[in-house]
């Protein structure tokens, strides 16, 4: 059995900045069609459980459709619940756990093929193809020996996972000083490893509170230093002036960044800055030099952390859609209809 769909645009992924994308060509005439590999809006229903939003609500607004809350920011179950409601309520089109694994043909006839719940082969047929396939399903490795090890993540749930545990945090941004925090806050043993000798890129209200955790020796801070092996019961951390050390270990949290998934490009004949990981793409209009394959979202920022989130990629789609005019491609119906 195949499964077919036909649509002027295919979009693939439904996060934040492909749900707008839809809505922006949608509004404009287009016919388009979602394709999400997992769940609805995948890379938001990942986040950790009780993460709660730096930006304000009207920053993280969509095509103008107001996010209603008594908070000042949303948390996960607020936003998620917000982009289910932003697809109900303008109708759009979409498929669920349908992975695309490859783009066949040209600008203008195209066929996106992929398979749907696993194990049944799908195609769609369309004109364009819009991707936002963002990057939290592919974290940066460590590349060293005992990374497979099941006490070893890359992604941050809850506290009660690690509750009652000695945790070793990899990284010196955001995500990982905040996870620091919230764990020692529960009364975990927490141990923060970072390359470089200071912290880059925290918010102003996260830095003092680490810096003084620290301090105080409430958090244990290696740094400049990197990991150098995981082992099942401790850590070898290389310092860079202290040489190595082993430190007693339940659980690692690798949180070093995310990419763009290169074999997924690779498929699509996409080219990859290999030093940024970052997908090749004509800033003006977001097109590939794949021509009528377009990128939008997260994925563009490779391993360029925080330059590219819900805030700005919002857009995305208002700038695909204005390339789309320049070259006249026609929508399916009168813009508004």
């Amino acid at each position: 059995m195949m499964l077919a769909y036909e649509t002027q645009i295919a979009i693939v992924g439904s996060g934040p900045a492909g749900l707008a994308a839809a809505l922006t060509l949608g509004r404009a005439g287009y016919d388009t069609l979602i394709l999400e590999r997992g769940r609805f809006a995948h890379g938001v229903a990942n986040w950790p459980v009780y993460m709660k939003l730096f930006s304000t609500t009207d920053l993280v607004e969509l095509c103008g459709y107001p996010l209603a809350i008594p908070d000042e920011k949303p948390d996960r179950r607020q936003y998620l619940r917000y982009l289910q409601r932003f697809a109900t309520d303008h109708g759009l089109a979409f498929q669920l756990r349908h992975e695309v694994r490859g783009v066949e043909g040209e600008d203008g006839r195209f066929i996106v093929r992929g398979v749907a719940g696993g194990d049944v082969p799908f195609e769609a047929r369309c004109q364009k193809v819009v991707l936002a396939t963002g990057a939290y399903d592919h974290p940066a490795a460590l590349n060293v020996p005992g990374e497979d090890l099941p006490k070893v993540s890359h992604y941050y749930t809850e506290v009660n996972d690690y509750f009652g545990r000695k945790v070793l945090i990899v990284g010196g941004r955001h995500s990982a000083a905040e996870t620091a925090l919230e764990l020692y806050r529960a009364g975990v043993e927490v141990t923060i490893c970072h390359r470089r000798a200071e912290f880059s890129g925290l918010k102003y209200w996260i830095a003092p509170d680490l810096a003084n955790r620290i301090k105080e020796g409430g958090i244990r801070a290696i740094m400049p230093a990197h990991v150098r092996e995981i082992r099942p019961d401790s850590v070898v951390i290389q310092h860079e002036t202290e040489g190595p050390l082993e430190i007693e270990n339940d659980a690692v949290l690798a949180l070093t960044g995310y990419h763009p998934d290169p074999e997924f490009l690779g498929r699509l004949t996409l080219p990859v800055d290999e030093e940024r990981k970052q997908p090749v793409f004509d800033p003006r209009t977001f097109e590939s030099p794949r021509p009528g394959i377009y990128m939008i979202g997260v994925m563009l920022a490779g391993n360029i952390s925080g330059a590219i989130f819900i805030e700005n990629s919002r857009y995305h789609g208002e700038r695909v859609l204005e390339h789309l005019r320049q070259r006249g491609f026609k929508p399916a119906a009168e813009p508004g209809a």
